[in-house]
């Protein structure tokens, strides 16, 4: 059976993800399917979490956005189709307030509320 990968941010801000784990979804560094939560990118507070169809993005209590997974489409928003096993830094320098997420296309709306998205709409 085929099933999703699922993350979420805990109150402490820690960014948990479980399911599948094609092409790195999950961003725990493996390809390994996981039955319940693994904590990801340890160290680092989360606020928000989004899930594309094969990738994830996280904004961080920091302001930036860091994203991980299948990157065919440049949705990982790093220049690159390199697929990533754990999260990136996406538009180095820039601070977020929000981040979206939908099959192959990734999102953010800075602190100047300007929208800023990149990958594929397709």
């Amino acid at each position: 059976n085929y099933w999703q990968a699922m993350c979420a941010v805990t109150k402490a801000g820690v960014l948990k993800c479980w399911g599948n784990n094609n092409d790195s979804m999950l961003g725990d560094g493996t390809t390994t399917d996981r039955t319940a939560p693994v904590a990801i990118d340890v160290g680092t507070n989360y606020t928000q979490v989004a899930m594309g169809e094969t990738h994830g993005c996280g904004l961080t209590t920091a302001g930036t956005i860091k994203c991980w997974g299948l990157n065919d489409a440049y949705q990982i928003g790093d220049g690159t189709t390199t697929t990533r096993s754990t999260p990136v830094v996406v538009d180095s320098g820039t601070q977020y307030i929000a981040v979206f997420a939908n099959k192959r296309t990734s999102c953010g709306i800075t602190t100047t509320n300007a929208l800023k998205c990149w990958g594929s709409q397709w």
